[in-house]
């Protein structure tokens, strides 16, 4: 095998794992709310998860504690809370984040199927109404910002129904190269604004001493 055979192998794995298109599917119906995870052509369940199997586990005899709890202990799960400087720093990026995610997110799949019902028939024909005001505004505004590929969109009023039915099924995807360069210019971006931040931080400290030693003479 001739040398640049091997280095031409690699980068064709690397642009293929690029392509590998990584998604999300969620789907709402009358039997609840499910979503998947899909890699390539898997796809793998994450809600609702398979209940487990429970197992009898031998009960364990109580120990008398004579100690007693302290009152004013801090509930389970309870850490200090971060700078707040620094998260006001960051939502120019958080927004700056969004405006790339939906410029390469692509929307594999929309079906949504809306009926309008309910016991007074004049307010059925309103919430039709107001239902199809809706969508009016926001499909043009998914297709205008995303890759919207297959689209069903049906809406329908019934006056037999009591209160309002909906069926959703959405699929979500993004490749694994835009995903790894999008992880890659969030981090370096994340990177210089915490840099700036620890900086401005370290100067006022310093002023702050100074201010002191001068106030002490």
């Amino acid at each position: 095998m001739r040398g640049w055979m091997i280095p031409a192998l690699i980068l064709l794995i690397l642009f293929l794992l690029s392509r590998l298109r990584l998604g999300g599917t969620a789907e709402y119906s009358a039997a609840g709310f499910s979503a998947w995870v899909r890699v390539g052509g898997l796809r793998f369940r994450v809600f609702p998860r398979k209940p487990k199997k429970k197992r009898d586990k031998p009960k364990k005899p109580k120990k008398e504690d004579g100690k007693k709890k302290d009152a004013k202990e801090k509930p389970a799960g309870t850490k200090p809370g971060g700078a707040v400087s620094l998260v006001l720093d960051c939502l120019p990026l958080v927004g700056e984040a969004a405006g790339r995610l939906k410029r390469k997110l692509r929307i594999d799949r929309l079906y949504l199927d809306l009926t309008a019902g309910n016991d007074d028939p004049a307010d059925a024909v309103d919430a039709y109404g107001r239902a199809n005001a809706v969508l009016g505004i926001l499909i043009p505004f998914l297709e205008q910002n995303f890759d919207l590929r297959d689209r069903r969109i049906r809406t329908a009023v019934d006056f037999e129904l009591e209160k309002p039915v909906i069926y959703l099924n959405a699929a979500l995807s993004y490749t694994l190269g835009q995903l790894l360069a999008f992880v890659f210019w969030l981090g370096i971006s994340f990177l210089r604004i915490f840099l700036a931040w620890r900086k401005e931080q370290k100067a006022k400290t310093a002023s702050k001493q100074k201010e002191a030693v001068n106030n002490g003479k």
